[in-house]
This record gives C-alpha cells, sequence and structure tokens, in this order.
C-alpha cells in the first residue's frame, strides 16, 4: 500500500465499471459529507434550547464561548453552600439556576459583554456596561425577573416580567 493510500483511503474507493475520473469526483464527495460541517436540515429554524444544570447542552453548537463561561460560571454558584457569604445566604435552588441560563441563551450576542454574579436576596444578577457607561441589570429571582438601567445616575429603566423571554427581549434592546 501507498504513502497516498495510508492517509487517504478514500481514494481507493473504486466503483465498478467506472472511470477514474469518476472515482476521484465520488471521492472527493464522499470526503465533503465525512468532513464538511454537519447541519441538521432544520438548523434555520428558530429554537429555545435550555441547558441543563450538568452542563449537557441540547445543541453544543448553538452557545458561544461567552454562554459557555457563563454556564460555567451559575454551575459555580449553585455548588455554594449554605451561609456562602458569611452573612447567611442560603443555596440557589437548580430551578433559579436554569432560568438564568435560559435568560443567557436568549441574549445571544450580548452574552460577551455581561457578568453573573450571586446575591444573598435568593436572586441572580447579571449587569453589562455599555461604551457610553449605560449600566444594564437584571436581577433574576424565583417568580420574576427586573431589568433595571441608569446612565450617569439617571434611572432609565425599572421594569419587572414574569416572562424570561420578554424580560431577555427588554435587556437586549436596551443594549441596542
Amino acid at each position: 500500500m501507498s504513502d497516498l493510500q495510508t492517509f487517504r483511503p478514500i481514494e481507493g474507493i473504486t466503483f465498478e465499471g467506472s472511470s477514474t475520473n469518476s472515482n476521484i469526483i465520488a471521492s472527493m464527495f464522499m470526503a465533503a459529507m465525512i468532513c464538511g460541517p454537519q447541519i441538521p436540515a432544520d438548523s434555520y429554524e428558530p429554537t429555545t434550547l435550555i441547558p441543563t444544570n450538568s452542563g449537557t447542552f441540547n445543541n453544543f453548537s448553538d452557545y458561544s464561548q461567552y454562554h459557555l463561561e457563563l454556564f460555567n460560571r451559575l454551575d459555580e454558584i449553585s455548588n455554594l453552600q449554605e451561609n456562602w457569604n458569611d452573612n447567611g445566604a442560603g443555596q440557589f435552588n437548580e430551578d433559579l439556576i436554569l432560568k438564568a441560563k435560559e435568560f443567557i441563551t436568549n441574549l445571544e450576542f450580548m452574552s460577551q459583554y455581561v457578568s453573573i454574579f450571586p446575591t444573598a436576596n435568593d436572586s441572580l444578577q447579571i449587569e453589562a456596561i455599555s461604551s457610553d457607561d449605560t449600566y444594564y441589570e437584571a436581577e433574576i429571582f424565583k417568580d420574576l425577573i427586573e431589568i433595571y438601567s441608569e446612565k450617569n445616575d439617571v434611572e432609565l429603566v425599572n421594569e419587572e416580567y414574569n416572562s424570561i423571554t420578554e424580560a431577555a427581549i427588554k435587556y437586549k434592546n436596551l443594549y441596542i
């Protein structure tokens, strides 16, 4: 067997009764199918994907590096023990962590600009500051999400949402 066949075995495929040119084309086609990006047929359909607390995702390719960093941060927060702040703060339940992950998932491109912190109010706080020094905050509680924004100590927005999607849309639209 030649070195070419050792490193490129697909070129050794032959089709009975076919010419060398058609074998090369068939080999290129096969290589493209095997090595090309794997794009599901429904990849252009909008989906809402909610990662689990275990770090397993429904479709890994849909999450950017920034999403993954935030999800890892949330996993760290979920491991905080009782009295994590030395002032009696409780542990964070899985439902709140999942709610925050869904909110972050809905932020899309904006995820690269936000930070997330635990609070002593049994909530998670997501913050961002734009290039014009506008401050954006989403505080995620068990039953609601508060969206707040200010610039130069002037309150721009202070609203509450029950819907994760609506809150994330509001948060994104403030930033744009």
